[in-house]
């Protein structure tokens, strides 16, 4: 099997797992680090996500109408439900690094579950380092930055040749949650970068898709 989809039937098998075996009433909870959304929903998602992309029904420009509609069509479904529509989709079958991007939402969603059921996982898995193939991209912009996670090294060649370069020592998992969001600003600031903190709290969330946490994520 590729290892992109190894990754993935591995984080959906640890989904549908505590599916199977939390009470449901546990996963009607908000979801502190998705606050718009309960457990359940996160779960709604991902399933509705599998079952999109193999349909041909992709998000184009209002991708809140289509990330809704996962919630909507899973509205009289249970948990265990849910979990049984998500491992018969199939999707893995041809899985590969094409689907990096669903990869990387696939294994945020995952931890912002367990921190929600307070079911915390391991932190160095291959589908946290895979994530990185797309997570990377985040730090190309205007000034060259080199991420140093764990034992691997990513380089990304900025557009001004006259900028300050940035760069980060980090774990996969610390700079995955960063990025996307589920580390407060105080938290990101404090990692260990050297460079312009100021232009890498610009970079990661000027554009308003992800935004820091407001509150200091402990996981």
């Amino acid at each position: 099997m590729d290892p992109y989809a190894e990754a993935f039937v591995a984080s959906r098998s640890a989904v549908t797992t505590l599916a199977r075996s939390l009470p449901e009433e546990s996963w009607n909870a908000n979801s502190p680090l998705t606050p718009s959304w309960r457990v359940r929903d996160v779960l709604a998602h991902l399933v509705g996500v599998s079952e999109d992309i193999m349909s041909g029904r992709f998000p184009g420009d209002d991708m809140d109408a289509w990330t809704a509609d996962h919630v909507e069509r899973a509205r009289g479904d249970s948990v265990a439900d849910l979990a049984a529509r998500w491992d018969s989709t199939g999707i893995e079958e041809g899985f590969n690094e094409m689907f990096a991007q669903m990869l990387f939402d696939q294994i945020s969603h995952e931890y912002d579950i367990r921190y929600a059921l307070g079911v915390l996982g391991d932190h160095d898995t291959p589908g946290i380092r895979l994530t990185l193939t797309f997570a990377k991209r985040m730090m190309r912009g205007q000034r060259a930055s080199t991420l140093f996670l764990d034992d691997e090294v990513y380089v990304a060649c900025g557009s001004d040749e006259n900028a300050e370069e940035i760069t980060l020592r980090a774990t996969h998992f610390e700079y995955l949650r960063a990025a996307t969001g589920r580390r407060s600003e105080d938290q990101v600031l404090a990692m260990d970068w050297t460079g312009d903190v100021s232009y890498v709290r610009q970079h990661l969330f000027g554009h308003g898709f992800f935004t820091p946490a407001a509150f200091d994520v402990v996981e």
